[in-house]
């Protein structure tokens, strides 16, 4: 989101451990880092069944199709040629959902692994899939393995402080966060919150703080602004299941006030 608003040449760092300085090829730097949270302030407390191994299967997949999943929060696809094999969509998707940079930050925890021509197998820890769902024509996802559970969700929140750096007295840094803002408004951002499940809010935590100065011995733009996130979450504990009990015998005793003893039972079956 913010590479798209910032003109193209202009660097975009993550929590930098030194502050920037302007390179003879930059034309400005922009910064980001969270400086609070995530926190889960409201969370939905949950009984539910898992998945902890998914196939994905497409069978005659149709020309110019958009085929792929959507899992935990996140919205993943690839679009079919005009002549699609089943193979050949199967493995345009797995390039997408292993993409070596969004991947794991999407869908952490979880793997991928091809089965025969036409099918996805994705595993994971119990928590790290949920809300799984098909996207296309002639596309499956079948739940191979679920496990009982007690799930957490919910949004967790979290600020992050985006900083700008120019050369020069124009005030350029202000400008350049005036333009991620209005990013935060635009039509992109919906498009972003599916791929992502991140769910960014229109409005800025604080105004906009023109921190012009001099950089040793030049002069530099610079200007910060603080932005909420709020990311999707899910913490699930697994509910072991009992699936035998072991014992030799059994002591009954009848409510008080009713005539009766105190029975023993010999048990021989488990």
């Amino acid at each position: 989101m913010i590479l798209a608003a910032v003109p193209s040449g202009a660097r975009v760092l993550e929590a930098p451990t030194t502050l920037p300085r302007r390179n003879a090829g930059d034309s400005s730097v922009i910064t980001f880092k969270a400086v609070r949270g995530p926190s889960l302030s409201r969370s939905e407390r949950l009984d539910l069944d898992l998945p902890t191994s998914l196939l994905w299967t497409i069978a005659n997949p149709e020309a110019l199709d958009r085929v792929g999943v959507h899992l935990s929060g996140v919205r993943r696809w690839t679009d079919l040629d005009a002549s699609p094999t089943a193979e050949a969509a199967r493995d345009a998707l797995q390039l997408v959902l292993e993409d070596a940079v969004i991947g794991p930050a999407l869908l952490p925890g979880v793997a991928f692994a091809a089965v025969g021509t036409d099918s996805i197998r994705m595993t994971g820890a119990v928590g790290s899939m949920y809300g799984h769902e098909a996207l296309g024509a002639g596309v499956t996802l079948t739940a191979e393995t679920m496990q009982p559970c007690t799930a957490v969700t919910g949004k967790a929140r979290a600020v992050l402080e985006v900083s700008a750096y120019a050369h020069g007295t124009a005030p350029v840094a202000k400008q350049l966060l005036a333009d991620v803002e209005v990013a935060l408004r635009g039509d992109d951002v919906d498009l972003i919150e599916s791929e992502t499940g991140c769910i960014f809010e229109r409005h800025p935590v604080g105004n906009i703080v023109d921190l012009d100065g001099l950089a040793g011995a030049e002069w530099e733009s610079r200007a910060v602004v603080r932005l909420a996130v709020y990311l999707r979450a899910m913490r699930a504990t697994a509910i072991e299941t009992i699936e035998s009990v072991s014992f030799d015998q059994v002591r009954a005793s009848t409510p008080a006030g009713i005539t009766g003893g105190i029975a023993t039972f010999e048990v021989t079956d488990t």
